[in-house]
């Protein structure tokens, strides 16, 4: 074999150890660099995260206990519908009003669940609908009570009916829990 033939044999022999070894090698190379640089960027984001964490926690912290429980009444941590419809007979006896019925309606809004767009950031809804009774000033003293009520409840409709003497009401409404 010639001294040519032998040349060019080792320098095909290299370029093949070099693609089929030293590329190989190569790519492992650069998939591991780009893993550590993802890595240190979610490092960095998890920094923040902490950060602002601990930011939120003493903001909470600074928060009087008074406003937190008014802000569980408000909208408490969790659907509580049995609390509410306490709540509900409660404010029905003390206006002197027959509440007919109470009723959760629809599905609620479920942490990871899909969310309604017009639903304000962490905070789930309740639908409810529910009709009372009685006279006209007894229906207004109930709706004073709803009204100044802890638990927040939004009326999306209301429709009226009446015979005499007694004023029925249907309610549609939502309330809200943090989620």
């Amino acid at each position: 074999m010639s001294r040519l033939s032998l040349t060019a044999l080792f320098l095909i022999l290299a370029a093949a150890t070099a693609y089929f070894v030293l590329l190989p090698q190569w790519q492992g190379i650069s998939d591991i660099r780009l893993d550590l640089q993802r890595l240190g960027e979610m490092r960095s984001d998890l920094q923040l995260l902490s950060e602002k964490r601990d930011a939120l926690r003493q903001a909470y912290v600074g928060i009087p206990a008074s406003d937190r429980e008014k802000l569980d009444e408000l909208a408490p941590a969790v659907p509580a519908t049995s609390e509410a419809i306490i709540a509900f007979e409660t404010m029905a006896q003390r206006a002197g009003v027959s509440l007919d019925s109470l009723s959760f309606t629809g599905s609620r809004s479920k942490p990871g669940g899909a969310v309604d767009e017009s639903q304000v950031k962490g905070f789930g809804t309740i639908p409810l609908s529910f009709a009372i009774r009685g006279s006209y000033e007894s229906v207004g003293r109930f709706l004073a009570h709803l009204e100044r009520s802890q638990r927040l409840v939004d009326v999306t409709a209301m429709n009226f009916s009446s015979s005499p003497g007694i004023l029925s009401v249907a309610f549609t409404a939502q309330m809200y829990y943090r989620q």
